[in-house]
């Protein structure tokens, strides 16, 4: 990843966003082969337009973490923080979604990046135990 780019959500993610039904469109996607998954910039229909991978059986979009958290915010209504700790140079995410059943502090994380995914599949964890209730 360059350093002026922002992080894409990885193979486990994408699949997970999927089946939480994350239809927003984006500009890169994953093929479906989980022994080797690939990421793709361009579906041979479309062109590098915009577009919701999601529709298609053997792909997955492939959003960036921070536009997967937004998706988050808007359409579930998770509500979270990331923070610096200057102290201790670390990273640290609180989920406050839910805040009688669920109040998380997480553990400190060397990077901004690595908190931000750490987050992402906590709050994943958080709507596949919703499905399941």
């Amino acid at each position: 990843m360059k350093d002026k780019e922002l992080q894409r959500v990885n193979f486990e993610q994408a699949q997970r966003l999927k089946a939480a039904g994350f239809e927003w469109e984006c500009d890169y996607y994953y093929s479906y082969d989980e022994d080797y998954p690939e990421i793709h910039d361009e579906f041979p229909q479309r062109g590098n337009e915009l577009f919701n991978y999601s529709h298609y059986q053997a792909t997955h979009s492939a959003p960036t973490v921070a536009l997967a958290l937004k998706w988050m915010r808007d359409e579930k209504r998770l509500y979270f923080d990331i923070q610096h700790s200057a102290e201790i140079e670390k990273f640290s995410y609180y989920n406050f979604t839910l805040f009688e059943e669920f109040w998380t502090t997480s553990n400190d994380y060397k990077t901004y990046e690595v908190a931000e995914s750490a987050l992402l599949d906590e709050l994943l964890t958080i709507l596949e135990k919703r499905v399941n209730e």
